[in-house]
């Protein structure tokens, strides 16, 4: 028998796991249930300790909606238990489930959104010593947090960046590169990121700081900057790192798709100059490849 969703919304903390665990509830249900508790809750240290138990005690699995509902709500306990929130919420950031990890990462994102100058000295800490995963929160969450667009936060966004882009893990170089600079920062501070990248990144004596560079204009947002992709990646495609000159044709044939062949011209270059004919070789079997399915 399914519960009824009016009952089950003037339930206390308490009664939530039992009635989101219920067979019969659906998914629909259960997201019901969690974006009213997200606005509900009363900042009261019982509650407090509710959600720190289901943190602490959770399945840990794809379905964890104990933890869910914890990590939308942990942040507006900053001011009440400020260190206690940050390690609730990078310990739900190194879950096993991928899906609670992007959970945390809006928690992170609600974070930095509730003060920016009082959480950042504890991210900087922890992207600097933290686990791969935790590093990996911080770089979604804070490239969400941009959305403010506030000018004074660029540099020391950037700078906490450029410490989790030595990081080597692939799965950080992943949301790092291509998606927090690449689709966030490009959109929401382009002058100072590109500044950043050409001054601080492309040079960079960490390859995977100069993979993260070159992976950075991949994206849609990155075409918008056609003359200073084009510019950066020339650079990056001389590196004699296979795997920088690699991300570099792999941006490259990313920027020629999403502007329908027009650095075609620089491909012809690469492929004619030693020090970027393995990228631009690269590169041109899928141009090729792409020009023959048009004939």
């Amino acid at each position: 028998m399914l519960i009824d969703l009016n009952v089950a919304l003037k339930c206390s903390l308490e009664d939530i796991p039992n009635i989101i665990n219920y067979s019969d509830t659906n998914s629909a249900f259960r997201k019901k249930i969690y974006k009213t508790l997200r606005s509900s809750c009363k900042l009261t240290e019982s509650e407090f300790r509710i959600l720190k138990n289901w943190v602490l005690n959770g399945d840990n699995n794809e379905d964890c909606w104990p933890e869910k509902i914890a990590c939308g709500v942990l942040p507006a306990f900053l001011e009440m238990k400020f260190d206690e929130v940050f390690d609730l919420i990078i310990t739900l950031s190194e879950s096993e489930s991928w899906g609670m990890r992007e959970d945390a990462t809006w928690a992170i994102r609600d974070l930095f959104d509730f003060n920016f100058n009082i959480v950042y000295p504890k991210m900087y800490e922890i992207a600097k010593f933290g686990s791969d995963y935790a590093a990996r929160g911080i770089a979604v969450g804070l490239a969400r947090h941009c959305r403010n667009k506030k000018s004074e936060e660029a540099t020391p966004v950037l700078e906490i960046m450029s410490i989790i882009a030595h990081r080597r893990d692939p799965y950080v170089r992943k949301n790092l590169g291509k998606f927090a600079i690449g689709d966030y920062l490009l959109s929401y501070y382009p002058e100072e990121t590109l500044n950043y990248i050409f001054k601080k990144w492309i040079d960079n004596d960490s390859e995977y700081v100069r993979w993260n560079a070159a992976m950075s204009f991949s994206t849609s947002v990155a075409s918008k900057f056609y003359d200073e992709a084009c510019r950066a990646l020339d650079l990056l495609a001389a590196d004699p790192n296979r795997m920088v000159w690699r991300a570099s044709a792999s941006a490259m044939l990313a920027l020629y798709r999403r502007t329908d062949g027009r650095p075609r011209y620089i491909i012809d270059q690469w492929v004619n100059d030693d020090k970027r004919k393995n990228a631009g070789n690269t590169v041109l079997k899928f141009v090729l490849r792409d020009e023959n399915k048009k004939k």
